[in-house]
This record gives structure tokens, sequence and C-alpha cells, in this order.
């Protein structure tokens, strides 16, 4: 995972992005929802399936019997530091979906992405 692009929604700070170049040994921390294809196909749009921001499709293995799915950019989108509210949105959602984990684990799996940022611009 990285950050990157300037979203106004969420004040010119970056979003998330799975890396392309991701294998199945690499691991991101991430929240599921089990939607229909067409909720799937109107929440890509909703974020943006151009090519400037979530055009490649990935298919991630499956959980009881569903296929996992998300979207993310087919090449490294410029780098940008997320706003304090979008990482809250993203740590209130890793809770959620980890509660066996500690916050500072939680704190440690978005910080870390920050770090690597920090290499990646400066």
């Amino acid at each position: 995972m990285y950050f990157g692009n300037s979203s106004g929604a969420w004040g010119g700070g970056g979003v998330a992005f799975i890396n392309p170049q991701w294998d199945s040994q690499q691991r991101t921390w991430g929240r599921m929802y089990l939607i229909t294809k067409e909720q799937f196909e109107q929440i890509h749009i909703a974020e943006g399936a151009g090519p400037n921001w979530y055009g490649e499709l990935l298919e991630l293995g499956e959980a009881d019997g569903y296929k996992i799915r998300t979207f993310t950019n087919a090449g490294i989108r410029p780098a940008n530091v997320p706003s304090d509210t979008y990482l809250e949105v993203m740590a209130s959602g890793l809770r959620e979906t980890y509660p066996h984990k500690s916050p500072a684990e939680i704190s440690q799996c978005i910080t870390e992405h920050l770090v690597d940022l920090a290499f990646a611009v400066g």
C-alpha cells in the first residue's frame, strides 16, 4: 500500500493505493465488504475508474467462496501524505476488521507506509 494523488474530498491529501507490483506473498491490511457486482461497479465509478485514479481491477483471492476484488492504479501515482481525517477513517475500519490487534499494531500498519512515503518523496 502507498498514498498518492491529491483528493479534494480529503482536503488535498493522498489516498491509499495497492502497489501494482503486488504479488501473492505481500500483504496489505484492509476492510472487506460483501456486496453485489453492481454495487462494486457503482463504487468503482464513484471512486474514479479512470486512468489517474482506480483504473486497475485486482483479484486478491477468495474468502468463504466469494472472490475478493479491489481496484487500484496500474502505475504508481504521485506520492502525497494523506490527511489526518483520512488516516482516522482507515484506522477506524482496521479496528473494526481486526479487533484482536492493538491500537499500536494498527497505528504501525499505517505509519510504516507513511515512512515508505517519506523515503519515496524525500
